[in-house]
């Protein structure tokens, strides 16, 4: 039996959004509270469907119709924008590096 986290907001006549997660493997298991695990355990590898807006992005695990490559890079430039305005919104104003220490002295590519 495989079991099937799904969650899933119905309205009449909209859109569904559904995600379907993969729970029984090595990154989920023991399971005791299925919604702890999924938020604290699983991988985007678990990650089998999901749908938006009656659009399906993802299908046996691989996102559709975005290139991995560009995502990755989409993301970064995003997320380093994020870190630069972390003191402005941040109560103390301090920077990222100052509650989150680099592992190796930064380097550029």
């Amino acid at each position: 039996m495989q079991l099937v986290a799904t969650m899933c907001n119905l309205i009449y006549k909209s859109a569904t959004d559904i995600a379907i997660i993969k729970m029984v493997n090595l990154n989920n298991v023991p399971v005791r509270n299925p919604i702890k695990n999924l938020v604290n355990c699983a991988q985007r590898i678990d990650v089998r469907t999901a749908i938006v807006d009656g659009k399906i992005l993802i299908e046996d695990g691989r996102i559709l119709n975005v290139g991995e490559e560009k995502q990755v890079k989409d993301i970064q430039k995003i997320v380093e924008k994020i870190w630069k305005d972390t003191p402005d919104n941040e109560p103390e104003h301090r920077t990222v590096d100052d509650f989150s220490l680099h592992s190796f002295k930064s380097w550029k590519e």
